[in-house]
């Protein structure tokens, strides 16, 4: 045996532990395809059965808010999957289109997006969108709409058990104990007008219970099964 057999059988545990690990991926790839076909069958059903197919784009998006938005429309459908995938499914260009111009759909699907299919009218779709939004807490990288400073003594974390002091100097506030009370000793900026957030400060923000981000869903285009398309 040569000093490489050696070498691979220690490393890779012989060659019958190699091919499992490439039936393994293969499987892997399979199943992924698989998923992908599902979503763009689909994307093909619902667009048959409902009138209007519209892109939407969110931001700050969980999963409570977004299944009481589902229920008030249980009479349509939302979808949400890759982007490339369902711009196959509409199609890319005119000559993929899977309906007529329902291709001009995919220019809008990048970012955080997704499919609305419905037989309501666009009056009602942009009238409850414009209307709705849903206060969130706030992720690492959202970017405040205003600042926020916790002042200096104890107001701030009076309804606290004093027991999270120590926690609050590991997330970088000054603070120390005086009578069983937590003492901010100096004025906090907890967030800057359109700075991106960090982990500490959303952690703070969530002890404090200060939702200051915005679950919201916005339509940008519809296409009707007749072929009409439009910009919201």
């Amino acid at each position: 045996m040569c000093i490489r057999d050696r070498y691979q059988r220690r490393v890779h545990g012989g060659g019958k532990s190699k091919r499992t690990k490439k039936v393994a991926l293969t499987e892997v790839k399979k199943k992924d395809q698989g998923t992908k076909l599902r979503l763009v069958e689909k994307i093909h059903k619902f667009m048959s059965k409902y009138s209007n197919v519209y892109v939407f784009q969110y931001k700050n998006m969980t999963t409570k808010p977004f299944r009481e938005v589902q229920a008030k429309f249980a009479d349509a459908k939302f979808l949400l999957g890759k982007n490339k995938v369902m711009q196959v499914a509409l199609g890319k260009n005119e000559a993929s289109s899977h309906s007529e111009n329902s291709y001009l759909l995919s220019q809008h699907l990048t970012g955080e997006s997704g499919l609305l299919f419905t037989n309501r009218n666009k009056k009602e779709i942009k009238e409850f969108f414009d209307q709705y939004a849903a206060t969130e807490f706030a992720k690492v990288g959202d970017i405040p709409s205003q600042s926020i400073l916790l002042e200096k003594g104890t107001n701030a974390f009076a309804k606290h058990s004093n027991t999270i002091e120590p926690y609050l100097r590991k997330l970088g506030l000054n603070t120390t104990l005086d009578n069983a009370e937590i003492i901010l000793n100096q004025d906090y900026v907890l967030a800057e007008k359109g700075k991106p957030l960090n982990v500490e400060q959303c952690k703070i923000l969530r002890l404090i219970d200060l939702p200051i981000s915005e679950f919201r869903i916005l339509p940008v285009a519809v296409w009707n099964k007749k072929g009409s398309y439009q910009e919201l």
